[in-house]
């Protein structure tokens, strides 16, 4: 039962399209809704240290401000109806690619024979730092010292991470949103990388391990015989279906082959072959050949 003036605050990793609907239905009940993911973890929590982004209502947010700086620290109103959700899926694209980047480049330092903790006291005061680094790095210098210890398990775990990452690869709503408001900004290649390994690395059986396990990437799934890559056909379907209809390369195709066919593009043709032939004979020697068509 929905009271009217009732404030549903949504914590949960939801779909776009179906935190609209819901903030559509109970609107219409006279009651609003804001979807606030969260960043952290169950200790932060009651240390009051979260990270929130809200959609939804200014007005309403700023009501329920008090309730929620009781267990967030840094709150952040996004602007409309799921915009928290989209804002949690773009942290969660960059927690995976410095996650992957953390892994492959620890990977390397442990077979280059580097001192770890010289390495890290070096990368956590440059550039080259992150929350994902210091968070898994010690973790992950541990796996690779000893291949044999399976990775443990965690709560912020693999397969929490793909999950909002497959959201952004292949929600058919989000990849129309983005080909709405700029066509060219559509194309993901590292994102689209990182998704895949932490596809095919969940399809292992690794899907519940610490992200920190991702450095064991090149020994169960990397170089394996056993495990085909997976083919996701699904998030392939949803943006070559968005991409058709928005795409404005089928029409620049029709003008290049147009172009290809037209007679101006065959006199050209016709004219350097000409001057080619010219060219590879013998000094001293003509070749018979009647005027070329100016173009």
């Amino acid at each position: 039962y929905v009271r009217p003036g009732q404030i549903f605050i949504d914590h949960s990793a939801s779909v776009p399209e179906n935190v609209s609907k819901i903030a559509t239905r109970l609107h219409s009940q006279s009651a609003s809704y804001l979807d606030v993911p969260y960043n952290g973890n169950a200790a932060q929590a009651k240390q009051g240290t979260l990270t929130l982004m809200a959609g939804g209502s200014l007005d309403v947010f700023n009501k329920v401000l008090p309730l929620l700086r009781l267990y967030a620290e840094s709150i952040t109103h996004m602007g409309g109806t799921g915009t928290g959700i989209l804002t949690k899926m773009i942290m969660q694209q960059l927690v995976a690619l410095h996650s992957v980047a953390a892994a492959e480049a620890l990977s390397v330092a442990h077979y280059a024979g580097l001192h770890e903790s010289k390495l890290l006291s070096v990368l956590d005061s440059s550039w080259a730092s992150s929350v994902m680094l210091r968070r898994d790095a010690p973790l992950m210098q541990s796996l690779l010292r000893n291949p044999e210890t399976p990775p443990p398990q965690g709560q912020f775990n693999i397969k929490h991470v793909f999950d909002d990452l497959k959201l952004l690869m292949t929600d058919a709503d989000i990849q129309e949103r983005l080909f709405q408001q700029n066509k060219d900004a559509i194309h993901l290649p590292f994102t689209s990388t990182a998704y895949q390994l932490f596809q095919r690395i969940v399809n292992s059986g690794m899907g519940n391990c610490e992200t920190a396990a991702l450095v064991r990437l090149k020994d169960d799934i990397g170089t394996s015989k056993k495990e085909e890559p997976h083919h996701d056909a699904g998030a392939e379907s949803v943006r070559s279906a968005v991409w058709q209809k928005y795409s404005p390369e089928k029409k620049t195709s029709e003008k290049r082959l147009a172009r290809r066919s037209s007679p101006r593009r065959k006199t050209f043709i016709e004219k350097s072959a000409y001057k080619k032939n010219v060219l590879s004979q013998p000094q001293g020697q003509s070749l018979h050949e009647g005027p070329v068509e100016s173009y």
